[in-house]
């Protein structure tokens, strides 16, 4: 548990400088009486099994009635199956039976109950249907067998799934539109087209199906939402026009209908989605996407002639209210919670370290940083060996402390689980509190030893100039700014220029030993052993050779 806790640190450390959103492609927006979910398919790369999988890369954003748009999850990896709100949570079913919960108010996802079948599509089941105390998940899933497919109405309730009715019809086409709602205690499945005929709407009452039959202008018209509104089954159809009342711009316009199902007469009106008295139209290739906001509106978000994102809603009498720009938050909710902490952290280090430059001067003239010819600089290898070993310790303790539970209970892989903790608060509490321990381990270890316990095992020492033992402003320095350079190799662009400047540099001295004037050499060049760390100056005036002080040259001893 603890191993593999250390490896999702690891991974979302990668995760954490490696991916971002894009907010173009395709995109799904579902909603119910709190507010909207927005699902926008990002372009985080994927390795060739995910992309022969296809497996997608998503990000989802909520906002409640009213509110602004925040984000809820960022690259999350799976392949979408359906989606849809209930109550204050986004249920997200993936194909394979996986099962992820989102809040629309901040706070990470959790996993659902996981199906045993393929989810086909998903609704949100009012207090009441079937005996459920609160409103449900009510699925759409179907089971493959030797003797053919069979679909079955299916509850999740109470965290637990359970079949609520088979749903007994086996010409229905794989290409198939199928979108649900429920009213009451009824509910309702459009399935368009259907093969080898006519697209068709079945209702669910008292446990029997029947059949409502399409009206031609539904039947030949794009469905791009199927909500319980008002009462009513409601359908919000696209159909294409073409654009001869406006010259300027060939081709066809995009305009709405919302069509209205009548529950007790079982049938269907149509009103055109207009604004100001005048139809509504849009200049767009793709139609807009529409999912329920509030009891009795369609929100609508739809690319405009321009390339920008746009969004709307229309309410049940067809009006269309004007159109408002779509934004979202720059940076996701999930990054908000680890990277301002981070920001936070790199900022008071750059300021303890500026601090320290100023309160503890060097006494005198600074002087060029030399060593001796006889001193050999300390190997890169087991330098990179030495941190290992010493920072390996502080980065389990502080994985097994702050990563979450539910991130290890193997219901995630290795990449989806470490993507999802790199935006969340625990990922940088456990980050700055790893470095913290392990900057105040070497400060402590390098200023009473001038190494620490992995310099120890390589026989690696740091020195200050001209390889005296190095004083408290040097140790405090190389360790503070450590921390600064860590911050900088999450930019991927700069590591090759790091290395390079560590390779070139005649005394191998990192960022840090540059500004503190020190160098980690190899021990069993040096001529003295250390005993405590000289006055804060560039030299020391006295030079002490094995603890003892150096013995007077032989002609200034008394004879």
């Amino acid at each position: 548990m603890i191993f593999r806790s250390v490896i999702l640190s690891i991974l979302a450390t990668a995760f954490s400088c490696g991916s971002t959103w894009a907010g173009t492609g395709d995109s799904i927006l579902t909603g119910n009486e709190l507010g909207l979910w927005y699902i926008s398919f990002d372009t985080a790369p994927l390795d060739e099994a995910e992309v022969e999988a296809e497996v997608t890369t998503f990000s989802v954003a909520a906002k409640l009635i009213d509110s602004q748009w925040q984000w809820v999850a960022t690259n999350i990896r799976g392949r979408i199956a359906t989606t849809t709100a209930v109550a204050e949570n986004l249920h997200i079913l993936f194909d394979g039976g996986p099962h992820q919960i989102f809040p629309i108010t901040d706070g990470p996802g959790k996993p659902g109950g996981k199906l045993d079948s393929t989810p086909l599509t998903a609704c949100e089941g009012p207090a009441g249907f079937a005996g459920a105390a609160a409103p449900s998940l009510l699925v759409i899933t179907q089971r493959t067998s030797q003797t053919g497919s069979l679909l079955t109405l299916s509850q999740y309730a109470g965290g637990k799934w359970r079949d609520i009715s088979p749903f007994d019809q086996s010409n229905i086409s794989p290409d198939a539109k199928v979108l649900s709602a429920a009213i009451s205690q009824d509910y309702y499945l459009l399935v368009w087209p259907q093969e080898n005929s006519t697209g068709s709407v079945y209702r669910l009452s008292d446990g029997k199906w029947s059949q409502i039959a399409l009206t031609p202008q539904l039947d030949q018209a794009d469905v791009i939402a199927f909500v319980a509104l008002g009462g009513q089954v409601t359908a919000l159809l696209a159909g294409r026009q073409p654009t001869q009342h406006i010259p300027e711009t060939a081709g066809e316009t995009i305009a709405l209908t919302m069509a209205k199902l009548a529950v007790s007469s079982q049938k269907w009106t149509y009103q055109p989605i207009g604004i100001d008295g005048e139809t509504a139209s849009w200049l767009a290739d793709e139609p807009p996407i529409a999912g329920r906001l509030g009891p009795e509106r369609i929100g609508l978000i739809w690319r405009d002639d321009k390339g920008n994102l746009a969004e709307s809603s229309v309410g049940l009498q067809g009006q269309l209210l004007p159109a408002a720009e779509f934004t979202l938050p720059v940076t996701p909710m999930g990054q908000v919670e680890s990277f301002l902490v981070m920001e936070y952290f790199m900022w008071a280090v750059l300021i303890v370290s500026m601090a320290a430059m100023l309160l503890l001067r060097p006494q005198g003239p600074p002087q060029p940083f030399t060593l001796d010819e006889s001193i050999r600089i300390g190997s890169l290898i087991r330098r990179t060996l030495a941190v290992l070993i010493d920072f390996t310790p502080f980065l389990f303790l502080c994985s097994a402390l702050f990563v979450p539970a539910e991130l290890l209970d193997g219901s995630k892989d290795f990449k989806q689980a470490a993507d999802e903790l790199s935006r969340r608060k625990e990922f940088a509490l456990a980050v700055v509190t790893a470095l913290t321990l392990y900057t105040a381990y070497s400060f402590v270890m390098e200023l009473r030893y001038a190494a620490t316990l992995g310099k120890l095992i390589f026989k690696l020492r740091v020195v200050g100039n001209n390889g005296q033992p190095a004083n408290l402003r040097s140790i405090l320095l190389r360790n503070l700014i450590r921390l600064l350079e860590i911050n900088l190799l999450m930019i991927p662009f700069i590591i090759p220029f790091i290395i390079l400047m560590i390779i070139l540099n005649r005394y191998h001295q990192r960022l840090g030993d540059i500004m503190a004037r020190t160098a980690v050499v190899d021990a069993r060049t040096l001529t003295f052993a250390f005993a405590k760390p000289p006055a804060d100056t560039d030299q020391q005036s006295e030079t002490e050779i094995d603890g003892e002080e150096a013995e007077d040259p032989p002609d200034q001893q008394e004879t």
